[in-house]
């Protein structure tokens, strides 16, 4: 999160489990800190998580990340790594892939 924030000049920085970070706190990500500041936001505005929600989607757009777990045979895995990593080919899985990122694996 850090260094593409570094990288961009972003404001705020997370990632799907919850890790957070803004400018000027830790570089590393903060659940525990992300957790303080939705706290701190519904008691400055007064309001509930679903109306903070809903304005958000409203100003923004409804956005969402799907993640799945899949299970393969230790023969299916070889194949799978070689494909994916080796080739940069991705198996069709029945789903719809708009993006693919290498970084730290593959995601």
């Amino acid at each position: 999160i850090s260094s593409k924030m570094e990288a961009t000049n972003a404001l705020i920085g997370g990632e799907s489990s919850g890790g957070l970070t803004i400018r000027g706190h830790i570089l590393g990500k903060d659940g525990i800190f992300a957790a303080s500041l939705l706290i701190e936001l519904l008691s400055v505005t007064g309001k509930n998580l679903s109306e903070l929600l809903a304005e958000i989607n409203q100003r923004f757009g409804y956005y969402y990340m799907v993640e799945k777990n899949l299970h393969f045979t230790l023969e299916d895995r070889s194949r799978l790594v070689k494909k994916i990593f080796a080739n940069k080919e991705l198996p069709d899985f029945g789903y719809d892939i708009h993006h693919v990122n290498y970084q730290d694996g593959v995601k």
